[in-house]
């Protein structure tokens, strides 16, 4: 009796289990290409985040506009800047009165302060005209009266115009971009009468000039400038040329 040897296949075993191993030129390939896959996932990330931060921006812009627009159709002029001089020859753009202006103000004769939205929400009369104009060259707030029944709210309605302290003391507020400034970025022209921020701010004001206006003489200028990545975005009211 012949006892047969196990029968043994002369296939290789990669082909046998039906799968081909692969090759390391050919994991480095696939390597290559997540990597590419991702570089282009990051970059599209970036792109649309820019256009997100741009579009939130304008669409603020447009809503402040139609604001100032509309106080200058009740009061025959445009809501006032921050004159630094008698000769109105120097505007502090960053510090405006905007948001008392647009929201209105109730004043309070007895206390000499302007209450601002909610009850507790006060400015004395004498801090107002000291940040906005030295003293001489804005009395105080134009849209307001000692009664709140003649007082507008232009910005009523609107879920525009985020509202942030500028300063920890006096308790100034402005109306910011939607768009923080980036913690640690410098801040240029700042003014040295103010207050500075708050230490670890990012409030990014908008900016605004109605006396001697750049772009729109005759008008105003509203612009607003958001860091995105190394660049500054200067968003305004104009078109580029």
């Amino acid at each position: 009796m012949k006892i047969r040897a196990p029968h043994t296949s002369t296939i290789p075993r990669s082909q046998r289990s039906g799968r081909r191993a692969f090759t390391l030129i050919e994991l480095l390939a696939v390597i290559a290409i997540i990597g590419v896959l991702a570089s282009l996932t990051v970059g599209l990330g970036a792109l649309v985040s820019r256009k997100s931060k741009v579009s939130r921006t304008q669409v603020e812009l447009a809503k402040l506009e139609l604001a100032i627009r509309d106080y200058h159709s009740k009061f025959g002029f445009y809501p006032p800047d921050n004159l630094q001089d008698a000769f109105e020859l120097s505007v502090n753009p960053d510090v405006n009165q905007l948001y008392y202006e647009l929201t209105g103000a109730v004043y309070d004769r007895v206390n000499d302060v302007y209450r601002v939205g909610a009850v507790d929400e006060q400015i004395p009369r004498a801090t107002y005209q000291v940040v906005f104009g030295n003293g001489v060259n804005v009395p105080g707030v134009y849209n307001s009266s000692e009664s709140a029944a003649n007082v507008k709210n232009f910005l009523a309605g609107s879920r525009s115009s985020n509202v942030e302290h500028i300063s920890g003391a006096p308790h100034v507020d402005a109306l910011v971009v939607p768009v923080h400034w980036p913690l640690g970025h410098p801040k240029a022209d700042t003014d040295s009468r103010f207050l500075p921020p708050i230490p670890g701010s990012d409030v990014n004001p908008w900016k605004y000039v109605s006396s001697n206006p750049t772009n729109n003489p005759g008008e105003f200028d509203l612009w607003a400038e958001i860091v995105i990545g190394d660049e500054i975005v200067v968003i305004g009211n104009w078109e580029e040329k």
